[in-house]
């Protein structure tokens, strides 16, 4: 019984390695078979950002199934915030806050390191877009709820970066 309780809380600690896979060399991203062709183009700057259909097949690539993928996903949408306008914006303030409420510790894995921390700031505010859409007369209420709903899966460890996140969001929520 000992022996089942130990490899349980092993497996339930790999679990949240497993699942919040930090960002990668990049090279190794470029030469996997598991990312786009137009994931790839991107990042080498043959297009730009718009809302169409190349495009938007990144930004739903950000909710695959493949956890070693996602963080690559997780950056090109983030490199895309600087620029974003429109249609385009909104479906990235949709997709980052689907992810951050449903990934809550691959978010913070992915903001709180070196490379991502400079994206951030428009988190924040691509939520905030987002939740001034959903909710237009209460956006800072949406916030709270945003937050509680991430807070129900991100793990004890997370919980002050989260706050930190919602921090931006609360600040560009108007």
């Amino acid at each position: 019984m000992r022996t089942f309780i130990i490899l349980i809380l092993s497996l339930l600690l790999l679990s949240g390695k497993l699942f919040s896979q930090p960002l990668d060399r990049i090279s190794s991203y470029l030469d996997s078979k598991y990312i786009s062709q137009v994931a790839k183009d991107y990042y080498n700057g043959k297009f730009t950002a718009t809302d169409d259909s190349r495009t938007l097949s990144i930004l739903d690539s950000v909710a695959t199934a493949n956890h070693s993928t996602r963080p690559f996903y997780l950056l090109l949408m983030s490199r895309m915030m600087k620029s974003a306008d429109g249609a385009l914006s909104e479906a990235i303030g949709e997709r980052c806050k689907d992810f951050v409420e449903q990934h809550p510790n691959q978010t913070i894995s992915f903001l709180f390191n070196e490379r991502g921390q400079k994206f951030l700031d428009s988190w924040g505010k691509a939520i905030a877009a987002e939740l001034t859409i959903d909710c237009e007369d209460h956006p800072k209420a949406c916030s709270r709820q945003s937050f509680a709903i991430a807070m129900q899966r991100v793990k004890p460890t997370n919980k002050k970066l989260l706050e930190q996140l919602y921090e931006k969001v609360a600040l560009h929520c108007r």
